[in-house]
């Protein structure tokens, strides 16, 4: 830092006789260029969504400073179209994300400087004749010091409209990038028409007219150009909504057509359910059991079996109890079987669940079997392990099968998800909501040895 300053007074000991209209003297110059650094980094960074650290900060008054220093020795105030360019540039460099976001806000707070400036520098003159020539002959470093404050107090509340009852952020993100550019670009012309005006109005002189006349250029200028963009933004989510409002219709029609599919699905369903209990009985009265069986086995698309097959599956449940829960496992015992996986069946003696109604336990318990069989159907090493053994409080029941993809536990129970494809993964959905209602009903997943393996463990009444 010390080489750059020297190097910089050397630059303006060689200049300053050429410069006729400079009244600062060369240590007042680098402090005044200094102070123009500081003030437009609060400008350009005070409106960012994304947050720059002090380093960054520092960087910024640095590279300012030194444009601001060139300006005044070779090229005047058009250097700051090249000086905020570059400036631009790096906060896109720098900026993480939202880069486009970063340019427009920072286009929007140097212009709010600039207008903020002129108008300033036109109440002093109108009220206390202290015009823009005077001030910067005497009251300078007064008076940057000052406005530094004043647009840091400005910024305040200006980031409070933007991000909290505009939510100009959240409106960037909805829109579109080729819209976003056109507003950026907008909004960046509108800094290069200033700066060309000061440059402009830094030869001519900065009389009362010239201040007042660019007060109401750059008013109109920036007043303007942000009511376009809140407009356009505004009309492009309002159209994005009507989208989302008719994609949504659409998604509820068909919703509803489904809903009634089911129902008239169910109707059949019903009818179709009381005539096969009809049948059933009616083979119960004449004593044909014999039948009764070859007509269950039929409608519940199960094989008939041997009877050795029969009897090795009912020697695995003899221990089992209610006998609900005893018919349940023995139809599942039999799909076994019929897939002609490879199982294992574990069953401890005097096994008991208690839990009162036990339908919502077997459906729970018949949805992590069916699955199980389904992930280990049609694998080299296919195969199911049931276990139930008695715990403390109630029963456990381990059920783990081999997969030929790892299922994602993290998503296991959310509604729609399933390795299977589109439109299933609602059975284990159902089945986790009714275990977290459920007290009694603990559910426990993991994957180990190339296994999925789940625990579900019932608390019998008696022990609660």
């Amino acid at each position: 830092m010390v080489h750059y300053l020297a190097f910089i007074i050397r630059l303006i000991e060689r200049k300053i006789s050429k410069i006729k209209h400079l009244r600062l003297n060369q240590q007042s110059l680098i402090i005044y260029n200094l102070l123009s650094g500081i003030l437009i980094t609060t400008a350009t960074t005070g409106l960012l969504p994304s947050v720059f650290s002090i380093k960054h900060r520092v960087i910024f008054v640095f590279y300012i400073t030194t444009m601001a220093i060139i300006s005044d020795l070779y090229f005047g105030q058009i250097i700051g179209i090249l000086m905020i360019i570059g400036l631009l540039l790096i906060i896109m460099y720098i900026a993480e994300e939202n880069k486009l976001q970063n340019i427009f806000f920072a286009c929007l707070g140097y212009g709010i400087c600039v207008l903020c400036n002129n108008i300033v520098l036109f109440l002093l003159d109108s009220l206390f004749q202290l015009s823009a020539d005077l001030i910067m002959q005497k009251y300078w470093f007064t008076f940057s010091v000052a406005y530094i404050c004043f647009l840091n107090i400005l910024l305040i509340p200006l980031r409070k409209l933007i991000y909290t009852y505009w939510h100009l952020p959240q409106l960037f993100q909805r829109i579109n990038k080729p819209m976003l550019y056109i507003l950026t670009g907008n909004l960046f012309l509108y800094i290069i028409i200033f700066i060309v005006n000061i440059s402009l109005g830094e030869r001519v002189g900065y009389n009362k007219k010239a201040l007042e006349f660019n007060s109401f250029l750059f008013f109109i200028c920036l007043v303007s150009s942000n009511v376009l963009i809140i407009i356009c933004m505004k009309s492009f989510v309002n159209a994005e909504q009507h989208k989302m409002v008719f994609r949504q219709q659409k998604i509820l029609e068909g919703y509803v057509a489904n809903l009634e599919k089911m129902v008239d699905e169910m109707r059949a369903f019903r009818h179709d359910y009381k005539n096969i209990l009809s049948t059933m009985t009616a083979y119960l009265y004449e004593n044909k059991i014999k039948e009764l069986k070859d007509y269950f086995y039929q409608k519940t698309n199960l094989p008939v079996g041997d009877s050795e097959t029969q009897m090795e599956v009912w020697n695995h449940l003899k221990n089992i109890q209610p006998i609900e829960l005893k018919g349940f496992l023995y139809e599942k015992l039999l799909l076994f079987f019929t897939y002609n996986l490879k199982f294992q069946v574990k069953i401890s003696d005097k096994i008991e669940v208690t839990y009162t109604p036990i339908d919502p336990f077997i459906r729970i318990l018949g949805i992590f079997i069916d699955n199980a069989v389904e992930a280990a159907e049609g694998m080299s090493d296919d195969e199911v392990i049931l276990e139930i053994k008695a715990t403390k409080k109630g029963v456990l029941f381990y059920i783990s099968n081999t997969y030929a993809s790892p299922p994602d536990l993290f998503s296991m129970g959310k509604k729609g998800y399933s390795t299977k494809g589109k439109g299933r993964g609602n059975g284990l959905y159902w089945a986790e909501k009714t275990i977290r209602d459920n007290e009694q009903f603990f559910h426990y997943l993991q994957i180990q040895d190339n296994r999925l393996i789940q625990q579900l463990e019932i608390v019998n009444d008696d022990r609660i």
